[in-house]
Formats: structure tokens, sequence, C-alpha cells
């Protein structure tokens, strides 16, 4: 072995209850437990786990990825058990557990071999960025979710520029980008395509699909919403921030370091609040919009000045 070849320790711990890829651990969980205390098992030894082949016919019921906790990656590729339909449904599982538990417990896509003899390899695997090969480098690149899941192509580019997601790939016929709901929101040419989220997005990921359809899956992309637009609009009575966020965002608004109150945008994402007057009539309105997902991400603040000075 050289040093263009390494190894992570790890295991599968199977059950009929679910099968679960431990990676970076010395002891072996019973394969009697229950699921969720397999995982705690794992992550307890300081190893990462991964649910495999979520949409076999053996093991997960559904709710499963939804209900279990703290597992780091899911299977949407495994060589050995996926057949027609089964990617399609590991990547629906997979959109469910991230729109469920959000981005503070984000959940990585792997593919795998699960090979049992020579014939089963090189059937899927993940390509991860790290600076150098080791199993400590390694790992934190798996734990952080820099790497991507393929069972074919590979991307020459992925990332963020100026705005935009990219990606490229010499390998592929299209790149695709899919948001949260699984709607296709972009498509072009492999050589290269980049899509600016539109603010609505929750998150966006990429595929680089070849004429045969494999297909190279990145990570989630996962996207702030965009900063409320508003304006001041005086009144009979005072004045009214009204304005526009992402439909049904609560926007909280200050007026130079005093709460003023919420609102939440409408379906189009119109809001308006009314805001008390001031001693001198200026005003300096920071507003800020939190999503109404699971994990709550917030915009950037703006600001709005109005009145005297």
């Amino acid at each position: 072995m050289d040093d263009s070849f390494t190894l992570l320790r790890g295991y599968e711990s199977t059950n009929d209850s679910g099968h679960i890829v431990a990676l970076d651990v010395n002891e072996v969980a019973p394969s009697s437990w229950r699921p969720q205390s397999r995982i705690d098992h794992i992550n307890q030894r300081g190893g990462l786990a991964i649910l495999a082949h979520p949409a076999w016919s053996i093991g997960w019921k559904d709710g499963d990825v939804m209900a279990l906790q703290d597992y780091r990656g899911m299977e949407i590729f495994n060589g050995l058990t996926t057949a027609a339909g089964r990617t399609e449904r590991a990547i629906q599982l997979w959109h469910e557990a991230l729109n469920a538990k959000g981005y503070a417990n984000r959940v990585w896509a792997v593919a795998s071999d699960d090979s049992h003899n020579p014939e089963q390899m090189n059937k899927g695997w993940v390509m991860v960025k790290t600076p150098r090969l080791t199993p400590n480098a390694l790992r934190r690149a798996i734990e952080s979710g820099a790497l991507y899941a393929s069972n074919g192509p590979s991307f020459d580019t992925i990332g963020v520029m100026n705005g935009s997601i990219v990606a490229s790939s010499a390998e592929a016929d299209r790149i695709r980008f899919i948001d949260q709901d699984m709607n296709i929101v972009w498509e072009a040419p492999a050589g290269w395509a980049d899509y600016k989220p539109s603010g609505l997005e929750r998150w966006v990921r990429v595929e680089a699909i070849t004429a045969d359809g494999k297909t190279a899956w990145s990570q989630p992309f996962w996207i702030l919403p965009n900063a409320p637009q508003a304006q001041v609009v005086p009144t009979d009575t005072g004045i009214t921030v009204a304005g526009n966020a992402l439909p049904g965002a609560r926007v909280d608004v200050s007026d130079e370091g005093q709460y003023v109150g919420s609102v939440v945008a409408n379906g189009q994402g119109a809001f308006q609040l009314a805001a008390p007057p001031t001693s001198d009539g200026r005003h300096d309105f920071w507003l800020v919009a939190t999503a109404p997902w699971p994990d709550k991400p917030a915009s950037n603040p703006t600001l709005l000045s109005y009145g005297a000075g």
C-alpha cells in the first residue's frame, strides 16, 4: 500500500430493521439493537453513521429517515441493491429528510458499491475535496459534506461564483439544478451551467447526467431568504412600513434599536406594519425576514431610513 491509497475503519450493521454504515469506529454496535440505539453508539464512539440503501425492500420503513436522529449521511445509490425506481425513491427520501431536519442537521448524499465480490466494484462512489489523502482528512471531508456522489460522471466544477451556483462536467451531457421540492429550476449543457437562486428556494442541488442516465449528485447549497424590500408609506395616522419578502416569512422590524413588531408576509410575499411616530420624525428601520421553514433561517437585514436629516 502506498500514499495513493488509504483506508477508513468501519463496518455495516445489518438488521431487518435497517442497515447502517459506521465509519471511523473501532467498536461494533450489537446488530440486534434498534436503529437509533445503533446510531447513538456509533456517534458516542466518534464515528459517522450513514443509512444504507433506504429504498431497498429489506430494512427501512416509511418514516424512518424522518424519525431517526443524528445520522450524517444516506445512500442514494447502492451498486448492489439499486434497481429500477429505487434511486428515485432514495432521492425522494433524502429530500424529505433534508426538508424536515433543516440546515443544522444536514444529511449528506453518498453512493457506494456495496460489493461482495470484485465484479460488483466500481458501481458507485464519492469524490471528496481534501488537501491530503489521510484517514483524518477523509473523515473531515465526509463529515463536513465536502463531497459529491456518483455512479458514473465527475464534476469538473461545482461551487459558487458571483452569487450563482456553477457546475461543469466533461463526462456528462447536461446539468440540472433542482430545488427542495424536486423541481428542475434550470437545465443547461454540461460544458458550463450556472444558476442564480431567486431567493424563494430553500436549497438547490446539482446533477450532472450522462446520455445513458448515469449521474453525479452534489450536496445541497442552502440559501438564505432574500432581504425584505420595503418602503415607508405615510398614512392619516402615521406611517406604515410596506414591502415584499419570502411568502410566509415573518418580518421583524425595529426602529433605531427599539423593537416595533413583526408581520407575516402573505402568499404573494406582501406585508405591511404600522410604525409609531418619533419625536423628531426620523426613523431608521431595520427589517429581517425569517423563513417559514423548520430551521427558520433569517435574511440579511435591510436598512430603511425615513424622515428629517
